[in-house]
């Protein structure tokens, strides 16, 4: 089934002195609540943390940008941008390549298609899947 993206954008967004996810133990985690029901069993398991480290996510940067003790969950288009955007040194640890395989963003489809609209998505969705 197709994606709209090759690999899941989300991942963890860190301050610059946590330089691989086994560095979370002692930081406070913001974690929206789909998160906490998807990725978050993985990495609490992968890495040994706790859920006594979560926090909401309310999708705001300012709690990240004021204390360096919080990590966030992420997108690499959107709060990475905004946190450098704010000055503030940052490590993104994208979560496929860490080996968690999501399958959100799933791309669904009428089952007949209008020929016109699907050859469209092929010739612009194809050049991007490339890998290489």
């Amino acid at each position: 089934m197709p994606r709209p993206f090759q690999y899941d954008p989300q991942g963890l967004l860190t301050h610059a002195d946590v330089t691989s996810l086994q560095g979370l133990k002692d930081k406070t985690l913001l974690v929206s609540s789909s998160g906490q029901a998807t990725w978050w069993p993985w990495l609490k398991a992968q890495y040994q943390l706790s859920d006594a480290q979560v926090r909401p996510y309310t999708f705001n940067i300012q709690p990240f940008v004021v204390d360096d003790a919080v990590a966030q969950q992420a997108y690499v288009s959107s709060e990475v941008f905004q946190v450098q955007k704010a000055g503030v040194k940052a490590n993104f640890f994208l979560f496929s390549e860490h080996g968690y395989p999501p399958y959100g963003g799933i791309l669904i489809a009428r089952r007949i298609p209008l020929p016109s609209v699907k050859r469209r998505w092929r010739s612009l969705s194809a050049p991007q899947w490339r890998v290489g």
